[in-house]
């Protein structure tokens, strides 16, 4: 075989194992908050502790492989033993049956019905050798799946009351009073500190009295469609399947569609990771602009993106850009403010605010995957916000020293990555929480696919055998 070859194999090589540790990490917390309902209460703060350590495993192996992505291997055989399809196709079905079994909502669903058809599919197209209908077949599956649990899973406050408050705070505004920061007893005991952009895009489904999951509907289709477009899915569908297709089918994201109520943030996420890859950098500071003003945690997400830029591109250049982002922010907060009072650093105050809130309401403050649980047991709570602000300077001197020569893929994973850890860190957190740092890492790793043409380099393996 010809050095050309063997250069591809590498890299490929790296690719799959890239995947099969992003997929490892997202099983973790799947099976986790799954089995979470079904463990002794007693054995709860073990059980995460335990998932904790091979959580923090996983990521420390995938930021290995994202950082040295060529891997030395034997074989190129390896390659045609796990072809890149079948890889797609495994993923794809593990997570969507993860997400019927752990997640299927309270709407009428078959559980039984729906998981035979999905094995029945993948495994018919394979055996056929149809690897593209197969994918094609289970991203299907996934997309009708996700919509019908978010139309016909009935709200329930108790289980969650994300949707229900930002309603309700819609209501109060439609009323002509302040939604912000405004506490809804009924609903919630902490206020309603959701950022601008989190809430006022529901609004107009709300003053039409219609589901809001209408919303993240159609914003799930329009991700969808972007994501389908810029990765070619129709000829080379293993490129989302073995990123994207397999984070939204698996249960985090599928009972998001129906509870949750952040897919703005993440459509905009996408967005982003797809103007940095043009090159289109004005663009990136606009919706840098927005996004401050739709999640507070996104503050995380800027400073590591802004590292890597300052690295890339020096310092005088980055602040023309991150002059247009202040600008967008700055006119969002005054024009709240002077429309409510609400000052600016009261939407960050609140979030420390309603996390004591619930600690103080739940039985087992462990109960989640993260560094903070371990702090916690340690008695440091009081000073975790602290402690997270220090991890996120650190990692961002680490960027602005290390990663000027960086394509975009390894800065868009290498960003998920540090704000996975960063966000592990805060004083109250739920699964969804990491699904930033796993949307950017998706798209770093299928841009990474895409940059490489990685099915004419298989063929051409293949064929050179």
């Amino acid at each position: 075989m010809n050095t050309k070859h063997l250069r591809s194999t590498k890299v490929i090589n790296s690719t799959i194992l890239e995947s099969i540790a992003l997929w490892l990490i997202i099983l973790v917390i799947t099976t986790s908050y799954g089995f979470q309902y079904r463990t002794l209460e007693a054995s709860v703060p073990y059980y995460f502790i335990t998932a904790s350590f091979i959580f923090l495993l996983f990521i420390a192996s995938l930021a290995a492989l994202i950082l040295q992505p060529k891997i030395v291997i034997t074989s190129p055989k390896i390659l045609i033993k796990i072809q890149l399809r079948h890889l797609a196709i495994t993923l794809m079905l593990a997570n969507l049956l993860m997400g019927i079994y752990f997640y299927s909502g309270s709407a009428y669903l078959p559980t039984k019905s729906m998981m035979i058809l999905a094995t029945l599919v993948a495994t018919v197209l394979s055996i056929a050798q149809r690897y593209k209908e197969a994918l094609w077949a289970l991203a299907g599956i996934g997309i009708c799946l996700f919509i019908y649990l978010s139309l016909n899973t009935p709200l329930d406050v108790e289980a969650a009351n994300m949707l229900p408050i930002i309603g309700a705070g819609c209501d109060s505004l439609l009323n002509g009073e302040n939604p912000f920061l405004h506490t809804y007893p009924e609903i919630a005991s902490s206020p309603l500190y959701y950022l601008p952009l989190h809430i006022l895009p529901y609004c107009p489904l709300q003053s039409l009295e219609l589901d809001l999951r209408w919303l993240n509907v159609a914003i799930f289709i329009l991700l969808i469609i972007l994501l389908i477009r810029t990765f070619d899915f129709i000829n080379n569908p293993e490129i989302l399947g073995l990123t994207f297709f397999p984070l939204l089918s698996s249960p985090m994201m599928l009972q998001a569609g129906y509870y949750g109520h952040l897919w703005i943030y993440w459509l905009g996420l996408v967005i982003m990771a797809n103007l940095l890859w043009r090159g289109k950098l004005w663009l990136v500071a606009v919706i840098v602009g927005l996004l401050l003003l739709t999640r507070q945690t996104y503050i995380f997400i800027v400073g590591l993106l802004g590292a890597s830029l300052i690295s890339a591109l020096g310092w005088k250049n980055c602040m023309k850009y991150g002059a247009l982002s202040l600008s967008i922010v700055i006119t969002g907060f005054v024009s709240i403010y002077l429309l409510t009072h609400v000052h600016p650093f009261e939407f960050y105050s609140a979030i420390k605010s309603a996390s004591e809130v619930t600690h103080k309401i739940t039985n087992n403050p462990m109960d989640q995957i993260s560094l903070s649980g371990l702090f916690v047991f340690f008695k440091m709570r009081p000073i975790l916000m602290e402690m997270q602000l220090l991890m996120a300077s650190v990692l961002g001197v680490i960027f602005i020293l290390f990663l000027k020569s960086r394509p975009v893929s390894i800065i868009l994973m290498l960003i998920g990555i540090g704000y996975v850890l960063i966000i592990s860190m805060s004083v109250y957190i739920h699964r969804y929480f990491y699904a930033p740092g796993f949307i950017l890492i998706a798209y770093g790793l299928a841009l990474q696919l895409k940059e490489q043409r990685i099915h004419s380099i298989f063929d051409d393996i293949v064929s050179a055998q």
